[in-house]
């Protein structure tokens, strides 16, 4: 009778614990159930527009080749001679969306432009922003973009664009 009495106090016991470690109690034969919440959330479309084009300025015909560098800030470097400086500019983008949101910036790997002589490339683009932007609590941010221009030896003379232009891509 005392082994049964301990069975029946263990087995008591062990279905106690099942029953409160799953947070619900069941009675014999019952049934239970619990729900969660879904959420979903939409955010506001992202968008970007370029407000600053790339320009690396006016560039002297350089006897050997030669490079043109635009920093994002807008500074230039290289070792080309600058005819005129006035038209240097980075390339600026404005973006929109979701505020405080962190998105991810995609520059270009390279690219050439086109003109009377031979193409030259540009690469070694760079942001001010990095690889993410932050957009402010208005969901507002701006990009601006510097690039290498590699000049040939004796390039000819004339003015020298890209054909589909300087695209940086932004995501959530």
């Amino acid at each position: 009778m005392k082994n049964i009495l301990k069975k029946s106090i263990s087995l008591t016991v062990i279905a106690m614990l099942v029953m409160f470690s799953t947070g619900k109690v069941l009675a014999a034969g019952a049934s239970a159930s619990d729900s969660v919440t879904t959420t979903a959330i939409i955010v506001a479309p992202l968008s970007i527009s370029g407000t600053q084009d790339l320009h690396f300025g006016k560039i002297a015909q350089p006897a050997a080749n030669g490079t043109a560098t635009i920093t994002p800030a807008g500074g230039n470097s290289g070792t080309v001679d600058w005819a005129d400086t006035s038209l240097i500019r980075n390339a600026s983008f404005d973006v929109n969306g979701e505020p405080n949101s962190t998105i991810t910036v995609a520059l270009p790997n390279t690219y050439t432009i086109t003109g009377a002589g031979d193409p030259m490339s540009v690469d070694n683009f760079t942001s001010d922003s990095g690889a993410t932007l932050t957009l402010d609590a208005s969901g507002e941010g701006t990009i601006n973009v510097g690039a290498t221009l590699s000049v040939g030896a004796d390039q000819s003379a004339g003015t020298y664009t890209n054909s589909n232009g300087l695209e940086v891509t932004v995501s959530y």
